[in-house]
């Protein structure tokens, strides 16, 4: 299996990382998937006990996988992480005492995918020449270790506060929370008046991310009813809409 990690990387389960070493911090299924943890022992190339941070005795068999999310890891699956010079975070294909094998994480230009690179515990990468790789912490409690996990963006979360000012006989004022962007920016919001897509929001189809709110819904009919709800877009996709609130138009509103 090639040489094998040294056991100075590795913590009893009984104790846990210490403060004083460098153990190597894993990513497993201890029954959620994504929990910290540490190696206890070495039994194959990508065969490993691991104990979970902060969970003292309890140990578990598991396969070094790569290219998956840690929330995505299934039983007797783990993962270890490093990041390199590009600043980019990798998975670990396979961990020698001496090198690792890189799997990209999906984001960024990740120039060192499939590449067999020396790793060390300093954030001192010199030019590509090592990769840093996640240590477990100390004193065996959870979050005290390194964390290069990188979550992939995705689209934004559901708009919500969203509240309704009528301003004359064809015009709403709409106010509302901004949503997480979940990693990817918000680059506009669309309206939708009793579930279409309203045309007529600064005289375009959307409301630009840059308007802040609250933004006017113009174009309507006066006396009546509209039920509103807003969607946040970002280069990922589209949100889910935000629950429906609606509005009568009125001739009396003041602006």
């Amino acid at each position: 299996m090639g040489r094998p990690l040294n056991k100075r990387y590795f913590a009893k389960a009984d104790v846990g990382p210490t403060v004083a070493g460098n153990e190597i911090q894993v990513r497993f299924y201890d029954g959620a998937p994504g929990a910290e943890g540490f190696i206890v022992k070495q039994r194959g190339t990508r065969k490993f006990v691991v104990s979970t941070t902060g969970d003292v005795d309890k140990t578990y068999d598991c396969v070094l996988v790569a290219g998956v999310e840690p929330n995505l890891l299934t039983f007797g699956q783990m993962l270890i992480f490093v990041k390199a010079d590009d600043d980019e975070v990798y998975t670990v294909s396979k961990i020698t005492g001496r090198k690792a094998t890189l799997v990209k994480n999906d984001i960024g230009d990740n120039i060192y995918d499939g590449k067999s690179v020396p790793w060390t515990f300093s954030a001192d990468l010199g030019h590509g020449e090592y990769v840093q790789i996640e240590e477990a912490g100390g004193d065996d409690v959870a979050g005290g270790g390194d964390d290069f996990t990188e979550t992939a963006a995705n689209v934004p979360d559901k708009i919500t506060g969203v509240t309704l000012t009528v301003l004359s006989d064809t015009s709403i004022q709409i106010n509302f929370t901004v949503p997480d962007d979940n990693g990817s920016a918000i680059t506009y919001y669309t309206a939708l008046v009793d579930g279409i897509n309203h045309a007529a929001i600064g005289g375009v189809n959307l409301i630009e991310a840059i308007t802040p709110p609250p933004v006017t819904l113009t174009g309507l009919t006066a006396s009546t009813t509209y039920a509103i709800q807003l969607l946040a877009n970002n280069d990922i996709g589209t949100g889910i809409p935000s629950v429906a609130v609606s509005a009568i138009t009125d001739t009396e509103a003041e602006g």
